[in-house]
């Protein structure tokens, strides 16, 4: 059986950013600023990258219990690149991916994300990080500038990891599991 992705590379990209930002003077203002800046944008970008594969891999597992003949019809045109066509990322919540399960799903997506805090931060955190990571990479990375700082970042990502366990129950039929 296949391990999912591991946010290992993800967490010690914040732990850089950390030792970094420790180790220049505090006068340093401007190398402060650019390096903040620049592991912002890697931070969000490698965090959704995250997310995306976690996703995938609780998305692949649930399918797979169909059987092989219709996992692989679904990982070759549902699944295999398609998740940015799962969300609608300009939106706050996850509602367009629930909905592509029908409106039983979504009613229960909607139930259980009026109920459960960490359902919704998740959702919250999940949507917020993805639809960021489509500004950096659809408005020029370079120039894009976004108000999430390192720490709000990290708070979103350490929530957003739960989105796709959360999400499956809810696919599933079984809520969120409190």
């Amino acid at each position: 059986m296949e391990l999912p992705p591991s946010p290992y590379a993800v967490e010690s990209i914040f732990e850089q950013h950390t030792s970094i930002l420790a180790s220049l003077p505090l006068t340093a203002v401007s190398d402060r600023v650019a390096l903040d800046d620049t592991y912002r944008k890697i931070l969000v970008l490698a965090s959704a990258s995250y997310l995306e594969s976690l996703m995938f891999f609780r998305l692949n597992e649930y399918f797979v219990t169909l059987g092989d003949r219709p996992h692989t019809f679904i990982r070759r045109f549902g699944l295999d690149r398609k998740f940015f066509q799962w969300f609608d990322f300009d939106k706050s919540t996850p509602d367009y991916f629930f909905g592509l399960f029908g409106p039983d799903c979504k009613a229960l997506y909607k139930t259980v994300f009026e109920s459960t805090d960490t359902f919704q931060r998740a959702c919250e955190s999940f949507m917020t990080l993805c639809a960021t990571r489509n500004q950096l990479v659809h408005n020029n990375l370079a120039e894009v500038s976004f108000s999430l700082t390192v720490e709000e970042i990290n708070t979103h990502f350490r929530a957003a990891m739960q989105f796709p366990d959360l999400a499956i129950r809810v696919v599933d039929g079984r809520g969120s599991g409190n």
